[in-house]
């Protein structure tokens, strides 16, 4: 039954709203232009060499990946990485990854597009990354006894809701080889759906990744402390939103006007599309953006600020942005989802 919705109700549903909304949604329009060109990109594999299928949803997600992959290619560099995502903002910003013979977006998860993907690429292994689960990539992969792993894997808040999806994720779940949970909490949980897959308590990758990071930017900073005024706070919002903007900028005005600008202002959008940076500006009255004061190769322009607020417009550098600031204020409060936590913790 859960196979019949999902075939015939769930995914083309998803198809038909993918295609309407793609008028109105500038990622999802930016994805279904570009996934055609980006799947030319498989044909870089070498077919005489080991294949590792890795699937993320997103930047975020595919952070966690990394560690793994990046010991693997030590151990092995003739090991080969297929490396796909669903969303632009994952595949925008590593599509030229080093460590990858090919990076492409997943098509949509339909039998006819999962045979084809896993024909193409006739992984050895496949990685999924957190929460990513594909009924018919997952099924295709089993029937063709391809070991597959779920790593970092939390248990689906939506179960804690919704029980009778129960049956649909456990089905899902015994596809997996062996899921990797990222900690004792979420362990104990998937332990209430009796698996036949194999489960391990695990740690974050991402903890690993970010402590290298931090040790990566403290030695190559993106901006330095000296540009501030010596005394003032730093204050950065980290992957914001519109309401987060909108809180924020009201009160440090606030407090700035009292206490003769003592805060300095960083953001950094969730999104920093055009539109958006657009939106910010409106409501600032001196701003200097970082395209502005960055060089060819990611040098920075030596610059003095007073009381502009800077506006990070370029995607992927807010771990290096964390590193100068004095108070950290994570966007998503307001709906979208607060920005991940370990990040900042990590300095």
């Amino acid at each position: 039954m859960y196979k019949f919705i999902y075939n015939f109700i769930f995914i083309p549903l998803l198809i038909f709203l993918s295609k309407i909304l793609m008028f109105f949604v500038p990622k999802i329009r930016e994805r279904e232009l570009e996934i055609k060109n980006s799947l030319e990109n498989l044909d870089k594999i070498k077919l005489n060499q080991k294949v590792i299928w890795v699937h993320a949803a997103s930047m975020g997600e595919f952070e966690q990946a990394k560690p793994i992959i990046e010991q693997i290619k030590k151990l092995n560099n003739n090991i080969q990485f297929v490396c796909t995502f669903f969303s632009p903002s994952g595949y925008n910003t590593q599509k030229n990854y080093q460590f990858a013979s090919a990076v492409t977006y997943l098509p949509i998860d339909t039998k006819k597009n999962a045979k084809y993907f896993i024909n193409k690429i006739k992984p050895d292994i496949a990685i999924f990354i957190r929460y990513e689960l594909w009924l018919n990539y997952l099924t295709i992969l089993n029937e063709n006894n391809i070991p597959t792993i779920l790593i970092n894997a939390t248990f689906p808040t939506i179960l804690n809701k919704i029980h009778f999806l129960s049956k649909f994720y456990k089905q899902i779940f015994n596809l997996f080889n062996a899921i990797y949970v990222v900690n004792s909490k979420h362990y104990d949980k998937y332990l209430t759906l009796n698996l036949k897959t194999m489960l391990y308590k695990s740690s974050d990758t991402r903890i690993e990744r970010i402590i290298k990071k931090v040790e990566e930017s403290k030695s190559s900073p993106i901006l330095y402390r000296e540009y501030f005024p010596k005394n003032n706070i730093i204050f950065v919002i980290g992957s914001s939103w519109e309401k987060d903007e909108e809180y924020v900028i009201k009160a440090v005005n606030n407090i700035n006007k009292k206490n003769n600008n003592i805060i300095n202002l960083i953001i950094v959008p969730h999104e920093p599309t055009k539109k958006n940076v657009e939106n910010i500006i409106k409501k600032l009255d001196k701003y200097i953006l970082f395209s502005d004061i960055k060089k060819e190769g990611n040098n920075i322009i030596p610059i003095k600020i007073t009381d502009e607020v800077i506006i990070i417009d370029t995607i992927g550098i807010l771990l290096k942005i964390y590193g100068i600031e004095e108070i950290d204020y994570l966007g998503g409060r307001y709906g979208e989802g607060v920005h991940s936590l370990i990040e900042p913790a990590g300095y």
